[in-house]
């Protein structure tokens, strides 16, 4: 059917700004990588505010002014990262001082592993020119390296928690001067928009919070049941690594199960711990984090593994932790924009009823 004049300059328009949006966000997506020691400091300090508003909100409720409440909830996130930098230093020096204990079953396995593969008895001769690959021996210069590490790490910290604290000081103070740079209308829409991106992202983060909370308890419960060391490390791993998605609870599983090959006596065992550690990782991942997590964001599995993929590209092990918030953004930002809505549709999940 021919298109009316009106019509075609219509449908052109359309078409335009979706190619002018497509252009916007590859060229935001460059920005992003280029200046990522720029920005991942300032949306880290976003997301630990956003960690931070029910402690606020809490203090604030019993009466203490909203000032002092943000001072105090910026200590205890200090307080507490502090501490848990010093265990987690601690323990990989502990790891390194008892490497030595450790050794003679890691070469054990190791050899016992050489032998399956063919010509894999090769590479246990020192001669080889792949043993130094497989040697045991570089281990505590990697553990030592860790530990150096945390000194850098340790400076990030601070930059974040000192924007952290600037945050702070201007809490809400964006969303009152907005009826006072816009039209009625306009400032209307911005805040609506601003409120359902607070929301959103504050919900998905105290539910997602808790999940992994309740899921490093259990976890470090069976691996004390199970005799492994460094419990606490495991668990605090465990509670980070289950904020990405998928592949998250994966690696949380196998961290400590490769120490508990080397600790425990039997594969038995490490069968069993197994099947422990993945049985809580998924009933948590598929019974309460859908009802908690998944229908609050209105985010498509397959939107979270694209987003996990592009994220991690742009800003590596920081994009994985940070893809599910932005893209609750980014999917906020697209259903306001009406000729980019239908991207917004095509994120979510299967919409209910007759289009």
């Amino acid at each position: 059917m021919d298109l009316t004049p009106e019509e075609s300059r219509d449908h052109f328009q359309r078409l335009a700004v979706m190619m002018l949006g497509i252009l916007c966000v590859l060229g935001l997506a460059v920005v992003l990588i280029e200046a990522r020691s720029l920005f991942v400091p300032f949306v880290m300090a976003i997301f630990l505010l956003y960690m931070l508003n029910p402690l606020i909100t809490v203090f604030e409720n019993r009466g203490i002014p909203g000032g002092l409440a943000g001072v105090l909830s910026l200590l205890i996130a200090a307080g507490v990262m502090a501490t848990l930098g010093r265990v987690i230093g601690a323990s990989i020096q502990e790891f390194a001082e008892n490497y030595p204990r450790y050794q003679p079953r890691i070469q054990e396995l190791t050899d016992s592993v050489l032998s399956l593969v063919p010509g894999g008895t090769g590479l246990t001769d020192p001669n080889s020119p792949l043993f130094s690959a497989f040697d045991g021996s570089s281990i505590p210069g990697i553990i030592a390296a860790m530990v150096g590490s945390i000194g850098g790490f340790a400076s990030e910290t601070f930059l974040v928690l000192l924007i952290l604290a600037f945050m702070l000081a201007g809490r809400n103070q964006l969303i009152e001067k907005i009826p006072f740079a816009f039209a009625p209308a306009t400032a209307e829409k911005l805040v609506s928009v601003m409120k359902d991106v607070n929301g959103q992202i504050q919900q998905y983060l105290v539910a997602k919070s808790l999940l992994s909370l309740l899921t490093a308890g259990i976890s470090m419960i069976i691996l004390y049941l199970f005799g492994i060391e460094f419990v606490l490390v495991w668990g605090v791993l465990t509670f980070v690594l289950n904020f990405i998605p998928n592949i998250g609870s994966i690696i949380a599983t196998l961290l400590p199960l490769s120490l508990a090959v080397i600790q425990l006596d039997g594969l038995v065992s490490v069968v069993w711990l197994g099947i422990c550690l993945m049985g809580v990782q998924f009933l948590i991942g598929n019974i309460l984090d859908p009802k908690y997590v998944g229908n609050r964001i209105g985010i498509s599995p397959v939107t979270i593994l694209f987003a996990l993929v592009a994220w991690s590209w742009m800003w590596g092990l920081v994009g994985m932790f940070l893809a599910v918030p932005l893209t609750v953004l980014i999917k906020i930002i697209l259903e306001n924009i009406e000729v980019l809505r239908p991207i917004s549709v095509l994120m979510g999940p299967k919409p209910t009823g007759k289009p």
